[in-house]
Parts: structure tokens; sequence; C-alpha cells
């Protein structure tokens, strides 16, 4: 990198309200050229790059790190406000969820697919669907009281139903125009339409489905095909012409590789990554093999990319799979049922566990980056100097009538025997109430509702109103076992309230019918009184955050200061993985200088153990600012087993200029 003069630049995407690194990753493409010309040769490694050091182009991983680098190679730089256009201006392709009934499916499938690409429409991914009552009542919530309800319900669980994920410029519009109204008696007067044009009389109710809007299409697609990522690691014995088509095979399914590496697999890692087959016959052979030569192992991102992976790799024995899917990868690649070409991960839960164990500090996405199509940006924007205040909408795309809802879901107990269930919640407002939240995904945590744990998740719905009371729910096979809540929290910043429901019990069939009523209504703070400013990173190591009590000390040369961390300026819950926490705390205005800081937690609550990568201390009156570099594990399980450590300040101090 010193060899030469490089070019540095600090980009950005405007007012669009949406990630810039995911988009710009994708433009610049994986990081060895030959990886990025199969799976996408139109990015700037697969056109210049040479090898995986000459590979042409480096951008930040994340906006955390972003922001440090440009802070180094620009450190004047003052990130400018861009008035652009407002975000509904910006065309995306977007998409949408159609929905057969099984009536459809079994005499109509074939022309109504056909119909929707000759309007223009991408059928990107299909796959068949068996609903159960429950998920039909959640999907036409609106149609509860009508008449027809019941019979809505009995035509969608009469059989399997297909499911099609659909894809075009201004998609959710233009496919509610083509699908025609929900009315049989409004439908059956505008021929052309789906509904008219394949309409089944022998039902009294149309079960051909279109979102009906962009909340219900990204509420619906991520209920039914939800961007996941999942692994797969292609067995020793295969040679490079095979392995090269299973990647082109996975690349032509839209699959995108998100990491790939070639490993040789030691027999401890095996056993620890196929625990759960530990005591069968074969297992110790099946290791041996495994170990025998380098794998390929790949993180693959799609929409349902785990079942999508198992469909296409086949039956796990070669002999069935040329006979039930002769085109899939085992069947034309596998010898047996231990040399059958690949491993994929059974289902979502073991994927992540399965990622986390072999790629320790992949970060997981929730969506899909958008792809570049042009390689000139224009802009009539005008650049202000002054510091950009964000709006949350923009950071979630949010159309005009949605809002944010925020849930601190607090387990006490749970004993998670019932570990496949699906559980979620409903909060009911005055106004209205909001489609099932499925509380699977947190943001703060790989296994959500776990014993002594706080999970936060986001979603975004329509307004309710204010907020009266939450319902739990569940997919039919039960809560999980002895789940017990202290408390859930719903913040909604559009109406900067906090509503808290007590709980403080176990949450059984019954009583999740009936509901829980709001116990407490707080604002939320905006303003914290403080001249101090205590910056924390977490760091993004695995399990890196922590749920422990901390602290800090200041000691200066006009004394000592204690403050407990409780409350972050910039998260509901402090030091969670890879999240930076601002406490503003007061000092004595005479204090000018910090000789050494003492960071500790008290090793309590379910994941005490914290990975921190930095503190700076701001002095905001006289602007001294001191930076104390940590990089290191406050746990009694990890590094030298310390929770507690002493950073002198040395050095660190530089002056600040904001």
């Amino acid at each position: 990198m010193y060899s030469g003069p490089s070019t540095y630049a600090v980009v950005s995407k405007g007012h669009t309200g949406r990630s810039t690194s995911d988009d710009l990753h994708y433009i610049i493409g994986l990081n060895d050229p030959d990886l990025a010309k199969e799976n996408n040769p139109q990015s700037l490694t697969a056109i210049y790059g040479t090898d995986t050091i000459l590979n042409g182009f480096y951008s930040s991983h994340t906006n955390n790190e972003a922001l440090k680098e440009i802070q180094i190679v620009f450190p004047e730089y003052r990130q400018p406000l861009i008035k652009g256009k407002s975000v509904d201006e910006y065309v995306h392709k977007t998409a949408t969820l159609c929905l057969l009934g099984s009536i459809h499916v079994r005499s109509k499938k074939g022309s109504i697919i056909q119909a929707i690409i000759q309007h223009g429409f991408e059928v990107r991914y299909e796959k068949t669907y068996t609903f159960r009552p429950d998920e039909v009542e959640s999907l036409y919530i609106k149609h509860r009281n009508d008449e027809f309800f019941k019979a809505l319900v009995e035509a969608y669980t009469d059989g399997p139903c297909l499911l099609l994920y659909v894809a075009k410029e201004n998609c959710v519009a233009d496919f509610c125009e083509i699908l025609g109204p929900f009315s049989r008696e409004e439908f059956s007067k505008m021929p052309g339409t789906l509904r008219y044009d394949f309409d089944e009389v022998t039902i009294p109710v149309t079960t051909i489905h279109g979102s009906e809007s962009i909340i219900d299409a990204r509420k619906e697609l991520e209920q039914f095909f939800p961007y996941q990522q999942t692994l797969t690691v292609i067995k020793p014995g295969l040679t490079p012409n095979q392995k090269n088509d299973i990647l082109k095979r996975l690349n032509l399914n839209g699959f995108t590789i998100m990491t790939k590496e070639t490993r040789h697999l030691t027999k401890d890692v095996l056993t620890q990554f196929y625990a759960r087959h530990q005591g069968l016959p074969w297992f110790n052979d099946f290791i041996q093999f495994m170990s025998s030569d380098v794998c390929e192992i790949i993180i693959l991102a799609r929409e349902d990319a785990v079942q999508a992976l198992r469909e296409i790799m086949g039956p796990v024995d070669p002999v069935r799979a040329k006979t039930d899917a002769p085109e899939s990868i085992r069947a034309i690649y596998g010898l047996d049922i231990m040399r059958n070409g690949l491993h994929a991960s059974s289902n979502n839960k073991h994927a992540r566990e399965e990622i986390r164990l072999l790629f320790p500090d992949y970060e997981f996405i929730k969506s899909r980056p958008i792809p570049f199509h042009s390689n000139i940006l224009t802009t009539d924007s005008v650049i202000s100097n002054d510091l950009p205040i964000h709006d949350e909408n923009d950071l979630y795309h949010l159309e005009s009538h949605e809002i944010i809802y925020e849930l601190a879901v607090h387990t006490r107990t749970n004993d998670n025997e019932n570990e496949e269930s699906a559980v979620f919640l409903t909060l009911v407002g005055k106004l209205n109430e909001t489609k099932k939240c499925l509380l699977q995904y947190a943001d703060n945590t790989i296994h959500p509702l776990q014993s002594n744990q706080i999970d936060l998740f986001h979603f975004i719905d329509q307004d309710i109103g204010v907020l009266k009371m939450i319902k739990f729910s569940h997919d039919g096979r039960g809560f999980p076992d002895n789940w017990s809540l202290a408390n859930v929290e719903v913040t909604i910043p559009y109406q900067n309230k906090i509503f808290k429901f007590d709980i403080n019990e176990l949450i059984n069939e019954e009583k999740a019918k009936i509901g829980y009523p709001v116990t407490d209504i707080t604002d939320i703070e905006t303003t914290t009184n403080g001249n101090c400013a205590i910056i924390i990173q977490t760091g993004s190591a695995k399990y890196a955050g922590t749920s422990a009590d901390c602290s800090i000390l200041l000691s200066g040369s006009q004394g000592v200061y204690a403050f407990q961390l409780h409350k972050s300026l910039t998260n509901r819950i402090p030091f969670q993985n890879r999240y930076r926490d601002i406490v503003l705390v007061q000092v004595d205005e005479q204090l000018n200088d910090i000789e050494y800081i003492v960071l500790e937690h008290n090793n309590e609550n379910s994941a005490p153990a914290w990975f921190v990568d930095f503190v700076i201390i701001k002095l905001l009156l006289n602007k001294q600012e001191y930076f104390f570099p940590v990089h290191r594990w406050l746990s009694i399980d990890y590094f030298d087993g310390k929770t507690k450590i002493t950073l002198a300040s040395d050095i660190q101090k530089i002056p600040s200029h904001e």
C-alpha cells in the first residue's frame, strides 16, 4: 500500500434512506477477483483486480469503521447535509408477495404465472406452502369480522398453496392494478385482471392474493421469503471442475457468496460442528472422511436461503436423489450418503450457529443490497456545512404512513424445550393493531428469549395510535416451555413515549388470548445534563456485548470521579455487540486533564463477558479529548480473567476541534 500513491474518497448516496456501505460493497465486489468474476462480473474488483492483494479497491466494512477511517484520512472532514430528493422520488426495483390458493394451484398455476410475467413482472422465487388457520387469520386480519372470513380461511387451508416472490419497479402498486379488487362484485366488472381472468366460482371468495401496500409487502415477504444467510460445505473428493460447476449452479439460483474459504477442518472442530449427531454408528467414520482433505466453506445469502439451498442440494442419499430430484447437486455429484457432495444447514437456527462457529466475526445482514446500475452519480443537491440530524425514518426507508416500533423483551426463564416454536407479539392501539411481529431475530442477541436476557426488536407498521395492550401468539407448536417474562417495553419515537407492560408470570395459552394492558407510560428522555462525554465502543467479536452492571472511574489532578454506566444516549440497552454508547456525566468545572481511567463490570447477569474496542473521554468545557485503546475482553472466562482494567492517558490527550 505504501509502494505508490493511492486515491482516497468519501462517498455518499445522499438522502436515499439506504445504507451506503452495503451498496458500495456490492459495487466493489468480493476481495478475490476470480470469485468476483463468477459471482458479480460487473463489480469493480472483477473488472480491474488481479489477485487478492492487487484487487484495486478497499472500502470500510461498517458505518462505525467508516467514521473512524474518515477521521484518520481526512481529520478536518465534517459530514455534510445533502438536501436532495425525498425518499419517495427514488425508483427502486421493489417486490411483493403473490399467493395462489390450493384450488388455483391445482388447475391454473402455470397460466397465472405466465400472465404475471407477460405484464412485465419477474417471478423470482416460488414455493409451495401449507397454511395453518392462524396464519391465514393474520394475513387477512382486517376481514376477520366479515361474513366470508371463515370460508376464506377454509379455502387457503384446503391444501398446498403457492407463494410467489414477484419483482418489478413500482411493484406493489402495479401488481395491485393487474390483480384487481378483492371483492368479487367489483373485479367481475374488470376483465384483464388476474382475479377476473382466473376466478374460481366454485368458492365464495377469491384466493389470488397480493400485498395491498408497501407495509404489507415488506411484512409478508419477511415472513415467507426472509433474507437469510446459510452455510454450505463442499466436502472432500470433488474435482476443481465439479466445485466450479456447483458454484455456478448456486449463482444461477440467486445465491450471493458472502464469504468463501478453503480450510482443512480438524477433528475437534468437526466434532463440535456435527455435535448433534455424536453417538450415531457412522459418526467416527464421517469425521475421519471430512478431515481427510480440504473443504470449501461458503456463506450464501438469498431470500429463503436455508430451504432453497436444501432443495437445490437434494436428498441426503444420492441414490434417492437420482430418483426424486435428478437435477439436484447430490444426484449429479454424490456417490453415497457420506460422499454426497456437500453439507447445508438444516434450518435457520442451525445456520446461524454453524456460521458463528466457523466465522465468529461474520456480521449478518437483514436485507439484500440494492444493485448498482450506473457509474454516473448526479445531483442538483445543495450541500450545507452543518452536521446532519438524521431522521430515523431515513435509516429504515419508511413510507409516510409508517412508523418504527422498538420492543425490549425481558425474559426471566425459558427452558427452551420447544425451541423450534415461533413466537409472535401483536401491539393493540386505540386506532388499530399491528400485524404479528416475529420474536426470532433480535438486534442485540444471537439466541433470543433466553433466561435473564433482554432482547431488542425493531419493526415497521402502520400508526395504531396510543398503545393499549400487547398479545402473544405462536405458530401452533406451543409457547416455549416455562417461558416467563418480567416485562416488555415498547418505544414509539414518533409519539416520544415508552409504554411498559409488567408481566412477571409464565406465558400460557389462556392468558395470551386476553393480552396484557399497559402498566406505565413515560416520555423518552431527550436531553441529559452533563459536561463530560464517555464514549465506549463495544467490539464485534462473538458475544462481545455485556449484560453486567458497568462502571468507570476518572482520575485527574483535580480529583477522582466514579460513575455507574446505566443510561446511554445512543442505545436503549447499552454495551451490545458492535454498538457505540455515549454516557453524559457531570464533573467539576476545574477538571481539565485525565490521568487514568478504570473500567470494570460486576460479572453478573446472564452474559457478563465484555469485549471493549476503545474508550474516549471528552471534557466538553475545555474541549479536551482522551483516547484509550482497549481491544480486549473484560471477562473471567477469556484472556487474563480480569473484569477490571486501568488505562493511563499518557500521551493519548488530543485537542478537540468540535
